[in-house]
């Protein structure tokens, strides 16, 4: 399959202070390409490699959220 054809699986997460105006372009860039199974979450808070570590915030739950978007789109198998 040539590179063109290939679906992009492409999952964002962005801490609260990244600037909005970034999610206003990255996000619907990579939907306006056709080829991209876009997924954004945005969290308020977390801290820096928020998600990586067990804390109180709900970024926390980012792991299991990527398998269950890759299993669900066919990237990854059950």
């Amino acid at each position: 399959m040539a590179a063109e054809a290939r679906l992009l699986a492409v999952l964002v997460f962005f801490h609260h202070r990244v600037p909005l105006f970034l999610l206003r372009l990255i996000f619907p860039a990579l939907r306006r390409t056709g080829r991209a199974r876009v997924e954004m979450h945005v969290y308020a808070g977390g801290g820096h490699v928020f998600g990586l570590r067990q804390t109180k915030y709900p970024a926390t739950e980012w792991p299991p959220l990527v398998e269950t978007w890759l299993t669900t789109i066919g990237m990854i198998s059950q």
